[in-house]
């Protein structure tokens, strides 16, 4: 969101993906349609309703925030790896999140990417304040590590995806 005290210097947008565990039912289709994945719960912490692009079936809306909250809330990860990995849940994640246990034969990444299935993040400041140097080095670093996560996730979506490109996202999305 906008607001006067705070400007936002975003600088990661990755596509997510859907995941499940590698012997579930929608693991065997070439093709994944939002009406397939509808049905399974998900496993995930809640959606900003300012990030919401989809209003699954079933899940429901904080009555404060907007917030979608799942059918399994989950606060990190590695909590939603554990109850996918183990029951007919879903989750979403950049695919180097889960690449190593993809590549192990524990999840399988499902043919299907939306605009509104992404990750956008970026440093937050105090307008007009200047950073200390120590700041600036690591907000440096972690651009640098950026961009090689970036190559990572494209390489994966296209090993894992078949090459498929995420369709267009509608415009460009200013503030947080």
């Amino acid at each position: 969101r906008n607001h006067k005290d705070f400007e936002v210097e975003p600088f990661g947008q990755h596509p997510l993906v859907f995941y499940c565990r590698r012997d579930h039912p929608l693991s065997s289709l070439a093709t994944i349609s939002v009406a397939e994945i509808e049905p399974y719960p998900l496993a995930m912490n809640r959606v900003a309703q300012r990030a919401q692009g989809y209003h699954p079936r079933g899940h429901l809306i904080d009555e404060d925030t907007g917030d979608l909250i799942p059918h399994i809330e989950v606060d990190d990860l590695a909590t939603a790896r554990a109850v996918v990995s183990s029951s007919d849940a879903l989750s979403a994640a950049a695919p180097v999140q889960i690449e190593a246990m993809v590549r192990e034969g524990k999840l399988h990444i499902l043919p299907f990417l939306a605009p509104w299935l992404s990750l956008d993040y970026g440093f937050i400041r105090r307008r007009g304040r200047t950073h200390a140097p120590a700041t600036e080095r690591y907000m440096e670093i972690v651009r640098e590590l950026e961009v090689d996560i970036t190559r990572r996730n494209r390489a994966l979506l296209a090993e894992f995806v078949g090459g498929a490109q995420p369709p267009a996202r509608p415009g460009k999305r200013t503030g947080r």
